[in-house]
């Protein structure tokens, strides 16, 4: 499948890389599929390119990469909207946002997927004990800072 995207042209989408939201995204109801494209040679950040939408593109990424102990225990109807018979069948991506000089991710509410059939939404917990910005990545300032 051939998907027009603003950041990378025309990109050739695997089909069981393309993930649908039943309800949407919070704040993006409108948009329901979308393809996960990788971001790095190493697989440590992926692209979740909305297919409705060229624009629109969130980058994302495992926690468990970053957070070794972090889980997520979603409800019985988040299992039964992903279609998932154990909730060990889950696949986890976090948001992750820049933040000045720093890059974050949303562990509070991650995105939750049903590898198998290509079915995800995004968790939102009443309470986490994770935060909205966990710090995965600080910046150097760069050796000219303030120099124009």
């Amino acid at each position: 499948m051939m998907i027009p995207t603003t950041r990378f042209g025309m990109v050739r989408v695997d089909p069981q890389r393309i993930l649908t939201f039943p309800s949407g995204l919070p704040g993006f109801a409108r948009l329901h599929r979308f393809a996960l494209l990788w971001a790095d040679a190493r697989e440590i950040f992926w692209w979740m390119q909305a297919i409705e939408d060229p624009e629109i593109a969130f980058l994302v990424s495992d926690p468990a990469l970053w957070v070794p102990d972090y889980e997520v225990a979603i409800d019985a109807a988040a299992q039964r909207v992903l279609g998932l018979a154990d909730r060990e069948d889950a696949a986890v991506l976090a948001l992750v946002s820049r933040q000045a000089d720093r890059l974050t991710a949303n562990l509070h509410s991650p995105v939750v997927i049903n590898p198998a059939a290509g079915r995800a939404i995004q968790w939102l917990p009443a309470e986490s004990p994770w935060s909205l910005q966990h710090e995965l990545v600080r910046f150097a300032e760069p050796a000219l800072a303030g120099v124009r």
